[in-house]
Order: structure tokens, then sequence, then C-alpha cells
């Protein structure tokens, strides 16, 4: 059995949410007013401390089946998985990579649901390829090194 660490930082998930955000209310064609209702701001942050929970829960949901613990504060996420010892740990930075872009997709979507209802479904879509991804690399497994066929002579 092999453990492996995952950790996703929330700091660094607020500013891609907000960027996000911030990104969608200045590229429009009425991007003043919409700045003021899309991009996510400090005062939103009520807002993202329930998105943040929730989303750490959808994570621990996600990963149960290899889950041996996790917590999460308002500093970041922390899950230890135990994988089998056929998993191949040089996954385990493409499932973390993964794993922090799911939680920007998660609360973007979330987000978006309430701020501009017509760019839901593209973070709610965008998001559940994530977890699909993530659960490819979780139940991907090393090949076994085939027997290669006996020597002979003449």
């Amino acid at each position: 059995m092999k453990t492996i660490l995952l950790q996703v930082n929330r700091a660094e998930t607020d500013e891609g949410v907000a960027l996000v955000t911030a990104y969608h209310g200045v590229k429009t064609d009425n991007a003043g007013a919409l700045y003021d209702r899309v991009a996510v701001v400090q005062a939103d942050s009520l807002w993202l401390n329930m998105a943040w929970d929730e989303c750490c829960a959808k994570a621990d949901l996600m990963l149960a089946e290899y889950l041996a613990t996790s917590s999460f504060t308002t500093t970041g996420y922390q899950a230890s998985l135990h994988m089998p010892d056929n998993w191949d740990e040089r996954w385990a930075t493409s499932l973390e990579t993964h794993l922090r872009s799911l939680f920007i997709a998660w609360i973007t979507a979330k987000w978006m649901a309430v701020a501009m209802p017509e760019q839901e479904n593209h973070y709610a879509a965008k998001a559940s390829g994530l977890a699909d991804d993530c659960m490819k690399i979780i139940h991907s497994r090393k090949r076994p090194n085939p027997i290669p066929p006996p020597f002979r002579i003449g």
C-alpha cells in the first residue's frame, strides 16, 4: 500500500476564482457594470468560506474509496490516500494539479450560478471533466511487465 498526500491551498484557490471572475467582468461588451456584479472581491469572503467548505466535502466524497484521512481549514485542504501497490506514484503531482483546478472550477461554477448564470454550465462542465480526470488518474494502474519467452537454441 502506498500513501500519497494531496494539498490544495485556499489562498491560491481564492486567487484563481477571483482571476476567472474578474476576467469575465472586464472581457465583455458591458464591462463596467458587469465587473461589479461578476468579480469576486474581499467582501464576498463569507460566501467563499461556505463554498470552500462545500468543495472540501465534495473532494472527500470523490476520494472516499482511497481516503485515509483528510482535513480542511481556512488555509487549505489535505487528503492522505492509501493507494494500491500497482498505482504509479508518478501520477501524484498530476492528481494534485487536477484537484487544485477542480476546486477553482467547482467554486467558480457555484459563483456563476449567482452572478452570471449563463456561464454556470460552462464551469460546471469543466468541473465535471476535471473530476472525471481525477478519477481516471486514481484508478490507473501500472501494467505488469510481460515475461519474455524462454530463449531457445537451435
